[in-house]
């Protein structure tokens, strides 16, 4: 079914874009941790079951003590659609990285997702497709192709690893579009980030036997307290920094922004994690990191003259339309 917009859900101010944009470069966190979580011996489905998982724990003790937070009947297949959209997700994207796929590349095929949530957006939510939206669009299409295109060598790596980051690039516009849609119907951002992390949480243990027995390989599938143990303060920074605190800033934020504008304010996320990349595992920082990081941000730019202009037009009680 299609969600109409009401132009005032759209009107979220600069805060809003500073919200997700914020969440974006936290979120950066999850390419960079993972690798380093991989390097200390965990496992596909520990990381990806890890980080939503606590971060479903923490939210729970709080909606616990807060009835009107918790999620509403109404909106369980809502939940439950979004738990498996974010279990692909969670699978598809630490895959490519357990694969060896380089950062990169899994930049470029991740972010993607600007075209997708531009087509899930139309078809879903009814937005209107603007000149200055395909315009941004094509700042940051061409600036994520420069930050992270690929070299004559990516050819000798994983396909089924560049498929997987491929897969989770359709899966985070569709994730953007159902945070929309559960804010849309009244969610506050923590009840969101709470169904969001507790439905994949559960769908990716329910799963876990089937993973099991269809890899037939440890690295993917096992599940050992061990790693978690040794590594727990790791473990704490990357489920708070890299998934709590941005989960809950692009859940709030995605509320008061349409899905484009969120979708492209996201690809602040591979600047951040190439400048990450470069201090954690000494990634070198060329002219193409500057010249795409300066697209991106042109685009975002763009995409906030366009809220200033539909803000100064709703003020005389005329709609201006970008």
């Amino acid at each position: 079914m299609v969600q109409r917009l009401n132009p005032e859900d759209t009107m979220g101010g600069p805060l809003a874009y500073l919200a997700v944009a914020g969440g974006a470069t936290l979120f950066s966190g999850l390419i960079v941790g993972s690798r380093a979580l991989s390097q200390r011996g965990f496992s596909l489905y520990e990381i990806s079951l890890m980080g939503g998982l606590v971060t479903a724990l923490a939210f729970g003790g709080l909606l616990a003590m807060r009835a009107d937070l918790r999620p509403r009947r109404r909106d369980w297949g809502l939940f439950l659609a979004y738990g498996a959209v974010g279990a692909v997700l969670q699978l598809s994207q630490f895959g490519s990285i357990v694969l060896g796929v380089p950062i990169a590349l899994i930049g470029l095929l991740l972010y993607t997702q600007p075209i997708w949530t531009l087509v899930f957006g139309r078809i879903l939510l009814a937005e209107p497709v603007t000149g200055r939206k395909l315009g941004a669009l094509g700042l940051a299409a061409a600036g994520t192709l420069v930050l992270f295109q690929p070299g004559a060598s990516s050819l000798d790596h994983s396909w089924v690893g560049m498929l997987s980051a491929l897969i989770a690039g359709v899966m985070i516009s569709l994730w953007l579009i159902l945070a929309r849609l559960s804010g849309l119907r009244g969610n506050a951002p923590i009840t969101t980030a709470f169904a969001y992390t507790a439905s994949s949480s559960t769908i990716l243990l329910v799963a876990w036997p089937f993973l099991r027995l269809g890899s037939g390989v440890a690295e993917w599938s096992r599940l050992s307290p061990e790693p978690f143990l040794v590594h727990w303060q790791l473990v704490a920074l990357y489920t708070l920094f890299a998934n709590l605190v941005p989960m809950i800033l692009v859940n709030w934020g995605v509320r008061r922004i349409d899905m484009t504008a969120a979708g492209l304010l996201l690809l602040v996320e591979p600047v951040a994690a190439a400048w990450a990349a470069y201090l954690v595992f000494g990634e070198a920082v060329g002219e193409s990191i500057w010249l795409g990081g300066t697209l991106i941000l042109g685009a975002n730019l763009v995409l906030l003259g366009a809220h200033k202009g539909v803000t100064r037009g709703s003020s005389t009680g005329r709609s201006k339309v970008a």
